[in-house]
């Protein structure tokens, strides 16, 4: 397969990827894009773009805010794979939640 070099799997979930994924694309009104199949690290970079241009941020108005940057309807299996990209962005460090919620970049 010519895809396999560059097949990453994330949560169980594989994504097409030939090199790092650091930025985002939203959803126009053209086009629906499924949440849940989505790359991890693109719903990293819209949160990081929620975090730097919003102020105070807690972690349920980062959530809200990566739906409305792609344009989604929220449902819960969209919402907890939006945790799920959030979680491994705070292992990572690539985002940080301090003890009172909020998120920083």
């Amino acid at each position: 397969d010519e895809f396999a070099s560059v097949t990453q799997e994330f949560l169980g979930k594989g994504f097409v990827a030939d090199k790092e994924v650091e930025t985002f694309r939203p959803t126009d009104t053209r086009s629906q894009r499924d949440i849940t199949k989505i790359h991890p690290d693109e719903i990293v970079a819209a949160a990081r773009c929620a975090v730097e241009t919003g102020l105070n941020l807690r972690r349920a108005d980062v959530v809200k805010e990566i739906f409305n940057l792609f344009g989604a309807k929220k449902t819960k299996a969209a919402s907890d794979w939006i945790e799920k990209c959030l979680d491994i962005a705070f292992r990572e460090n690539r985002l940080m939640l301090s003890v009172d919620d909020m998120v920083t970049s």
